[in-house]
């Protein structure tokens, strides 16, 4: 708790209202896009039909995947969403909720720069910084997925890690883990940099330990026991990886057998432009910096990189967020070599940031209009 007493409330506001306002206007556009029938029953219409009948003391089988909604991705976090449900139900509710999870990320974007002493100036344009992540707007307008909420705990976790706060550390780790089952493979990296590059050998072990046990009981035992045969994590080879194998260890034989099947994906001409427009936003701290972070970021990037269906590399899908959190701690970093009097540094990375913001978004209306043809 030594951070929080030492982070007075009135440093606390500028964030806050940056964290209120951009609520109210990622709220205010995946609303209208819900309102002008953009919106897609699926994954929307999935997780708001799942939601709905958590709240209703009843059985959540999706008619869209025709199993129980934990068989998908095993996401416990739905069954708390449901309070909103039991309120008033409507599907507003999860995009209010998505809302205040992206752009409450600023908070610990704030704390985490301070901690690394960096003044409050350059903490408010960090926290800034972050909201103007293509990434966040776009997935925002892209229905609902439970992802988004992991992308602030991500944060916090790697704030409460560094202070030494097991308890609030762990709670984390549990949310994180809720959203999404395959989050555990970014937890046990998490685990593994913390030792090496943080030098947080309890905490390092408690995250490689909780993701093993959560990636485990998740596929081995939830899966299967509310979802059986049709909801088996089998059933993403085919439409995902079905060019580098028919399962996990084909897979994974392949990989000595024929590396020729993994290089040409790696070096693809997709996967270049991928990695170009994931990264352009934060090219500016990229040089000379810390870049341990990344070693987090590798099962989201391998997995994406490696797929056969071109959505895993679409900016606009929720896929990429679990990198967001690390290149945010690539940016302190930066920040912390750069100094605090550079300032036309400064000024500079603000322009890139919203020349990169406006870029990217004009890139998914010419992608979306394009999808409509």
């Amino acid at each position: 708790m030594k951070l929080i007493k030492a982070i007075d409330k009135s440093i606390i506001n500028p964030v806050s209202i940056l964290v209120i306002l951009y609520t109210l206007v990622l709220f205010f556009f995946s609303s209208l896009r819900h309102s002008l029938f953009q919106s897609r029953a699926w994954d929307l219409g999935i997780f708001d039909q799942g939601v709905y009948f958590i709240s209703q003391d009843l059985a959540p089988k999706s008619s869209f995947l025709d199993f129980h909604i934990l068989a998908d991705h095993a996401a416990f976090i739905l069954y708390p969403l449901s309070v909103f449900y039991k309120i008033y139900p409507d599907v507003h509710w999860l995009l209010l909720v998505q809302a205040i999870a992206l752009s409450s990320g600023s908070i610990p974007v704030f704390k985490l720069a301070i901690q690394q002493g960096l003044s409050n100036n350059q903490g408010y344009l960090l926290s800034f910084i972050y909201t103007l992540s293509p990434l966040i707007f776009n997935v925002n307008l892209f229905d609902f997925h439970p992802d988004v909420i992991s992308v602030p705990f991500f944060l916090w976790s790697i704030l409460f890690a560094r202070e030494g706060m097991t308890l609030f550390f762990c709670l984390t780790l549990v949310i994180i883990l809720s959203c999404k089952a395959v989050f555990a493979l970014t937890v046990i990296a998490m685990g593994v940099w913390l030792i090496i590059f943080e030098k947080r050998k309890l905490m390092g072990l408690i995250a490689i330990f909780t993701g093993m046990t959560w990636l485990i009981f998740a596929t081995q035992i939830v899966i299967p026991l509310f979802g059986g045969d049709l909801a088996s994590t089998v059933r993403h080879i085919g439409r995902k990886y079905g060019s580098l194998g028919n399962s996990y260890s084909e897979i994974f034989l392949n990989l000595f057998l024929k590396p020729d099947l993994f290089l040409k994906k790696i070096f693809s001409i997709d996967n270049f432009v991928y990695l170009l427009l994931l990264f352009a936003p934060f090219i500016w701290c990229l040089k000379n910096t810390n870049l341990s972070p990344l070693l987090v970021a590798t099962p989201t990037i391998v997995m994406s990189i490696l797929s056969d269906d071109p959505d895993q590399r679409y900016l606009s899908n929720q896929y990429p967020l679990p990198i967001l959190p690390f290149l945010m701690l690539i940016a302190i970093s930066s920040f912390v070599k750069i100094g605090s009097k550079k300032y036309w540094h400064h000024r500079f990375i603000i322009f890139w940031a919203v020349l990169a913001f406006m870029a990217l978004l004009g890139l998914r209306g010419l992608m979306y209009n394009e999808a409509q043809r």
